[in-house]
């Protein structure tokens, strides 16, 4: 689905620096620098398509920021095209549709794993009930994170699909403290039609629809 320019940041981040992930700070990184940032990681064929919509964060109005696009269709076309990605990532060949979904997979897995927040999630999210501005906040200090609970198992499973092997990742979720971690955040964070409290990994990706 559509990234924010924050969110797609985060997501390289978590794929190239995971060390260097943590709460946001907007004084540390402005969106003018993630700007930059997309506009130089693409060489200029990743453009912010602003919604002009103001959106209320903790009471304060702001604009939008949009969603991140190619800037035309020619742009995948070309890229998808005889293999040209595998080109330019020789480690994507010669799958690119599948080591694209597995690398995102592991992306998702990073940035939920980070040290801080796999602490947070143990502090509020096991308790019975949590303030309502607190889930707020943890939602803005971590701006991938609905992203990452929401689709992980997605890109896995289409990973899984185009040939992929994810083996690694059940394996790593099988770790009980991973899984805890991961059931923890999505019953806060994720589908509010859906809980996992006390379920087993099979039930999740079975409720989820994803076939191995």
């Amino acid at each position: 689905e559509p990234l924010k320019p924050t969110e797609l940041y985060l997501a390289v981040l978590a794929g190239t620096d995971p060390d260097d992930l943590g709460a946001r700070n907007r004084s540390q990184v402005e969106f003018e620098t993630i700007e930059r940032f997309i506009t130089s990681a693409s060489r200029g064929l990743v453009e912010i398509v602003s919604r002009r919509s103001m959106i209320t964060i903790q009471g304060t109005t702001q604009l939008d920021q949009g969603i991140v696009q190619f800037i035309h269709q020619s742009v995948i076309d070309f890229l998808t095209r005889d293999q040209r990605l595998v080109k330019l990532d020789p480690t994507l060949g010669p799958n690119a549709v599948g080591a694209s979904h597995a690398s995102l997979a592991s992306c998702c897995m990073a940035y939920i794993m980070q040290g801080e927040l796999r602490s947070l999630a143990m502090d509020i999210c096991s308790r019975a009930n949590s303030d309502k501005s607190v889930l707020n906040e943890v939602k803005e200090s971590y701006p991938f994170l609905g992203y990452t609970l929401k689709n992980l198992l997605k890109h896995a499973e289409s990973a899984q699909a185009e040939g992929m092997s994810q083996i690694s990742l059940l394996q790593r979720l099988e770790n009980r403290k991973d899984y805890e971690i991961l059931q923890l955040l999505y019953d806060r964070f994720g589908s509010p039609t859906t809980n996992f409290k006390g379920a087993q990994l099979l039930y999740a990706v079975s409720v989820g629809g994803y076939f191995y």
